[in-house]
């Protein structure tokens, strides 16, 4: 048999370096906080960009990796002094599970020292429904690491001004409070590709042994769900009055786990570049 000729296929070459610099490869990745910068010890960015015009909402949005954390900062002064507000997400590397009240809202409740999930410093706050994180394009959304924060968890745990302490003077009271998570493909405005809570406390139990107020990092499997490169959060409580949720709306998170997909539309290059190589062979011969 008479061996098939050397081919050389230059415009193959041409095909694929478009391809690949069209559909670049993008990593799965640990979205982990740990590539921001603080100004020290105990301290977090919650959007201030340090002299804020009075009462205009400033984009204080973020990234971390490869992932944006939207964030709303405000600076409202009416006539008796700035009050500095945020919403959507803040890092941090705050470490105090002790003290009670939103002087200290952007601490982790993970006993007994605080801190990051497996043992780093710094990690996310969330505060109030809608927050949002969006993954860069061809990333998905494997699992999170989730916790209270020490504002909500004290609040639940011992009661304060404006919330209840959960169960009760007898502690049988059935209360909870929920994060709810909104998977969405497109952005934030995207489909609705799938929907899970998690509770960040449950007093729920016939038997009050099993309440529980989550006091440590706890990884929420996302891998079979449906696909999202968004995820949006909102809560849900039973202490609840007149404007709405009585519970601190916040918690706190870390370690992203994201995973790479083909982009919708990419060329399977591989797939081309046979079909290419067999249509020139056949010619050649």
């Amino acid at each position: 048999m008479k061996p098939l000729p050397t081919v050389r296929i230059p415009g193959l070459l041409a095909v694929l370096a478009l391809a690949a610099a069209s559909n670049p490869v993008i990593q799965a990745e640990v979205i982990g906080f740990e590539d921001l910068t603080l100004p020290g010890p105990e301290t977090f960015y919650n959007g201030n960009p340090g002299n804020p015009p009075l009462n205009v909402p400033v984009d204080g949005t973020f990234m971390s990796g490869s992932a944006t954390f939207q964030n709303t900062f405000t600076r409202f002064d009416f006539g008796n002094g700035p009050i500095d507000t945020w919403q959507g997400w803040a890092y941090s590397n705050v470490t105090d599970v002790g003290t009670a009240g939103i002087g200290n809202q952007y601490a982790a409740y993970h006993l007994p020292a605080g801190g990051g999930a497996n043992s780093s410093s710094q990690f996310g706050v969330s505060f109030g429904d809608g927050a949002t994180v969006e993954l860069a394009a061809g990333q998905r959304f494997q699992s999170l690491d989730i916790t209270n924060t020490t504002y909500a968890a004290l609040a639940m745990l011992n009661g304060d001004s404006f919330s209840k302490q959960f169960g009760g003077a007898s502690g049988l009271d059935p209360d909870f409070f929920r994060l709810d998570i909104t998977g969405r493909r497109g952005g934030a405005s995207g489909d609705v590709v799938f929907t899970t809570d998690f509770y960040l406390a449950d007093y729920r139990f016939a038997d009050s042994n099993d309440d529980y107020i989550v006091d440590a990092w706890t990884t929420l499997d996302l891998s079979g769900l449906a696909s999202a490169d968004t995820l949006q959060f909102s809560y849900a409580s039973s202490d609840v009055g007149g404007f709405g949720i009585n519970t601190p709306t916040y918690f706190a998170a870390d370690n992203f786990q994201t995973t790479s997909v083909p982009e919708a539309g990419a060329v399977p290059i591989l797939l081309l570049a046979t079909l290419l190589w067999r249509r020139r062979q056949r010619r050649a011969t």
